[in-house]
């Protein structure tokens, strides 16, 4: 699947360059979602809500956000950016 990103660096919407560059499914993308809205809310607590963790690592989340990480990085973009940081 090609995903396309935009060249500028104003924001698009409420996505991130990194969620953007990791959309692959809606499915992917909602499990991304709620696993950062956990972390933020818990971050020393275990997430004991359908195992999300599980799925995402089911999906190979973890591998393909290195990967869409790896490829930013190389697109100039720098880990600040990934998550919307400024």
């Amino acid at each position: 699947m090609l995903t396309c990103l935009p060249q500028e660096s104003a924001p698009v919407g409420d996505e991130t360059v990194l969620e953007l560059a990791t959309a692959i499914t809606p499915d992917f993308i909602e499990l991304r979602r709620k696993i950062k809205a956990w972390t933020s809310a818990h971050p020393d607590d275990i997430d004991p809500h359908d195992n999300l963790h599980a799925r995402y690592d089911e999906l190979g989340g973890w591998q393909i956000e290195a990967k869409a990480k790896k490829v930013l990085a190389g697109l100039a973009f720098r880990e600040r950016d990934f998550d919307g940081g400024a």
